[in-house]
């Protein structure tokens, strides 16, 4: 309802107008507290003052709220009248200790009463007697009344005489929550012509004789939940005035074709939380007037696409917490005035935007995964706020990523270039080492064009994300960031491999036939690992027949299947991290355990050149950095499957920090640490400070001898010669 939103939205805006907290956070009322929006409505107060559970915050209040809103404007406005009229007690009898307000309304809450009183002034209206003792409900002592209102809630009726409401003509409100009820038989309510409330909630009834809400002909709303019904071969009589129906925390297993067939200006229908797991097709073919359809925390594995063809006047259906895995295309047509969707703890296998193209009053949306959000691009409001990465405004949502996303950019752009180019510039008698090192500084290179890629469109989307997000993540704009990024890390990885076997070679077998590998075989090599790179890459590409399928799960369209770890191609992703960038580790691990072990037994006998052992222990921390870069992504791909719970804070920093952050410091390790690049870089620093001095020197020297006429210069250059 468009208050209601207008509440919230509102509420949302006088917190953060208090405290300033990050985007992806929820600011407390009362405090600077900034609550993680992952803990907003989780029915945990992490606010001191529980305002991160706020109702009004943590619902959408769309849908059958009608009964409820009519009936407390109804009973505040008669309370003001009755205090401004009747402002005493009007009844004469009433035991000790209970409370007469409002003319005629005695309240007995906790008096210990075993039975209902008998002596009461006979024109009392309200009987409250909540929380007493009450075991049985007597005829006698019900005859003496003419209620509109009974609340016998808390008490310990464990059965209903028949025809003991039968004097009862005027009865409105009949609570008989929390009690210990077990079975409704037909004559029980006869009699209650004018009852429009009937709470039965939280008993242990098991059976409901049907007949016995026969003669409810003004009932409009009926909670039966917390019992353990199962509602097998019952039928609900025709209740024409019955608008509300609550039968949540039951044993239901199944809905038949005609549970509800006869209650056809239902507007309300809530079954969430019982073990239902088949529901015929035309089991709410006749509810054409449902404003509100709960069918929160069940057992369905599937749903036929005609469902609901006949809720044209939905406008809230709750379908999460059920092992559902397949949404029919064309199981929301018709639910043209849906305003609320719920389907959280779904994993939608087949999600797509066709699926949610039909809903245009879709106001609010709740999944099990902010990925979901960017299929249905129009709603207002979708849950989860954000994936850790992005939110429905940004594509990076926390201003800290996309500092770190920057520098890392910049870092490893400069750095990578200013290899290559230092490479080129400055011979090395090593041409092999060069060859090798040039192709790590591309390889590097190509995560700097891919974070340049990521950083541009997280400028483009700026405050529009979620309208655009499904469009960047289908788009080959994305794909080719992806590629790239999967290229770079796979070409990387195999590099430092070839180069650590290398390195054993030269030093634990230092005469051998491979000690010193020459240009034609390190080509072919390279060569090699870069068709494979390239490869490895584009395969899920002819794979999956849509890029988004693998490249596209997250707006840094890198596949990395933490936040979905069974999406499409989840086998795929799981090969290169678990089975390839794993055993590249292993090897590189165990070559390096092989090669300081042979350093240190052969130290003083081996002929092992200074600049080799060098290079061996400048690379070992090259190593150790690619290490720390791949196996944090491992460990976290490890605890994914076994079903650990991961914070998206953490794969957030996986994605934009730690993936890339080895690019940005090879250069550093295999390139600018080496005294041969610094000396070189030395030479250059003083060539340019030596062309500085001179052209100071010659401007100078000109503006202490100003130019002369031309015919001077001709007198000095004729006496010169």
């Amino acid at each position: 309802m468009p208050t209601q939103d207008i509440r919230k939205d509102a509420i949302i805006t006088e917190k953060r107008g208090l405290y300033t907290c990050p985007i992806g956070t929820f600011p407390c009322y009362n405090n600077s507290t900034c609550v993680p929006q992952r803990n907003v409505c989780n029915f945990y107060k992490d606010c001191e003052d529980g305002d991160d559970e706020d109702p009004a915050l943590c619902s959408d209040l769309s849908g059958s709220v009608n009964m409820i809103m009519r009936t407390l404007k109804k009973s505040y406005q008669q309370k003001l009248d009755y205090q401004k009229f009747y402002p005493i007690c009007d009844l004469k009898e009433y035991p000790n200790g209970c409370v007469c307000i409002l003319q005629f309304r005695v309240v007995c809450k906790n008096m210990n009463f075993t039975k209902i009183p008998p002596f009461i002034s006979s024109n009392v209206t309200h009987l409250i007697l909540a929380n007493n003792t009450i075991e049985e409900i007597d005829t006698t002592s019900m005859s003496n009344y003419n209620l509109k209102v009974l609340h016998l809630e808390g008490n310990a009726v464990k059965n209903i005489p028949p025809e003991v409401f039968s004097k009862q003509t005027n009865l409105e409100r009949l609570f008989l929550t929390r009690n210990k009820l077990t079975i409704i038989r037909n004559d029980t309510f006869n009699g209650l012509f004018n009852l429009l409330w009937l709470f039965l909630n939280h008993n242990n009834l098991q059976s409901l004789e049907m007949k016995a809400f026969q003669d409810l002909y003004s009932l409009e709303w009926l909670d039966l939940s917390h019992n353990e019904l199962t509602l097998d071969e019952m039928q609900f009589p025709a209740l024409g005035h019955l608008l509300e129906l609550f039968l949540d925390h039951n044993r239901i297993t199944e809905i038949k074709e005609s549970t509800f067939s006869k209650l056809h200006n239902l507007e309300l229908l809530s079954l969430k939380n019982n073990a239902i797991s088949f529901i015929n097709v035309n089991a709410f073919k006749r509810l054409r007037n449902l404003r509100e359809l709960n069918l929160f925390s069940n057992n369905l594995k599937e749903l036929s696409s005609e469902l609901f063809s006949t809720f044209s006047l939905l406008g809230s259906l709750y379908l999460g917490n059920n092992p559902l895995h397949y949404i029919p295309n064309h199981l929301f047509d018709n639910l043209k005035n849906l305003e609320s969707l719920n389907l959280e703890g779904i994993e939608i296998r087949n999600i797509d935007v066709s699926i949610f193209s039909s809903l245009k009053r879709l106001k609010s949306i709740y999944f099990k995964k902010y990925f979901y959000c960017t299929f249905a691009p129009l709603v207002k409001r979708c849950r989860p706020l954000s994936d850790g990465i992005s939110s429905v405004d940004e594509l990076l949502a926390k201003p800290i990523l996309r500092y770190a996303l920057w520098i890392t950019c910049l870092f490893t752009c400069v750095g990578n270039a200013m290899v290559v180019c230092g490479r080129v510039m400055f011979r090395d008698e090593n041409k092999v080492l060069n060859l090798v090192i040039r192709n790590l500084a591309v390889s590097d290179f190509l995560m700097g064009i891919y974070m340049i890629i990521i950083a541009f469109h997280d400028f483009k989307f700026r405050n529009i994300y979620n309208k655009t997000a499904h469009i960047w993540m289908s788009s080959w704009f994305c794909t080719v960031a992806g590629v790239l990024a999967m290229i770079s890390s796979e070409v990387s990885v195999f590099l430092l491999v070839f180069m650590s076997v290398e390195r054993l070679l030269i030093i634990a077998v230092p005469f051998g036939p491979f000690s010193s590998m020459d240009l034609t075989k390190t080509m072919t090599i390279l060569s090699s690992i870069w068709v494979l790179g390239i490869g490895l890459a584009v395969f899920p590409i002819l794979q999956y027949y849509s890029s988004t399928r693998f490249y596209g799960l997250n707006g840094l369209c890198v596949p990395l299947y933490i936040t979905e770890p069974f999406f499409v191609g989840w086998k795929y992703s799981a090969f290169i991290i678990l089975g390839i960038n794993f055993i590249s580790l292993v090897i590189i691990a165990v070559v390096y355990s092989v090669m300081f072990i042979s350093i240190a037994k052969t130290r003083n006998a081996t002929t092992l050149p200074i600049k080799d052992y060098e290079f061996a222990v400048r690379f070992f921390f090259i190593v150790l950095t690619n290490g720390c870069c791949w196996f944090p992504i491992i460990l976290v791909k490890c605890l994914v499957y076994s079903e650990t719970d991961i914070p998206n804070d953490l794969y957030a920093w996986l994605v934009v920090f730690v993936l890339p952050i080895n690019s940005a410091i090879n250069p550093i390790l295999y390139t600018f640490t080496t005294s041969k690049y610094r000396s070189k870089l030395q030479k250059v620093h003083t060539m340019l400070q030596w062309i500085l001095r001179n052209e100071e020197s010659n401007l100078k020297k000109n503006h202490r001898h100003p130019p002369v006429p031309s015919s001077a210069g001709a007198i000095l250059n004729s006496s010169s010669l």
